[in-house]
């Protein structure tokens, strides 16, 4: 498995929240929780909600993050992040914002410190283009 360093940067809305971490040593991504300002936010059925995470990553170039649903609060609640995964390069240094979206018949109530998504980080591979004279 690699290792790679990547900055990243607490804003003040996330103050007292962890830090992106791997829940298990097998596990692809880290948690990312939501820093929102209120005690609660509520996510009706069939309502999307942007949610910020108040983290800013500094991806080198080759890497990417991907935001993934976890697969707990998908199968076992009914809402994850909205087409998914939504990925990150080393092109965007802004902060992290999760789309969610509730796909079941109650209303889902996110705290702030909520896990709310997955980011898994993986290198990217360039792709040159050689054009076919006939298919």
């Amino acid at each position: 498995m690699n290792t790679f360093g990547v900055k990243i940067m607490q804003l003040p809305s996330a103050y007292g929240l962890p830090m992106p971490a791997y829940p298990d040593e097998k596990s692809p991504g880290m948690e990312l929780c939501a820093a929102i300002s209120t005690n609660l936010v509520s996510l009706r059925e069939n309502e999307r909600v942007n949610i910020p995470t108040g983290l800013i990553i500094d991806l080198p170039t080759g890497l990417e993050a991907q935001v993934r649903s976890i697969p707990e609060n998908v199968e076992n609640e009914g809402w994850g992040v909205l087409l998914g995964p939504m990925t990150i390069g080393a092109d965007k240094n802004k902060e992290i914002v999760v789309t969610l979206y509730n796909t079941s018949d109650k209303t889902i109530m996110i705290k702030r410190g909520t896990k709310i998504a997955l980011l898994v980080v993986a290198p990217v591979a360039k792709v040159q283009w050689q054009e076919l004279e006939n298919a």
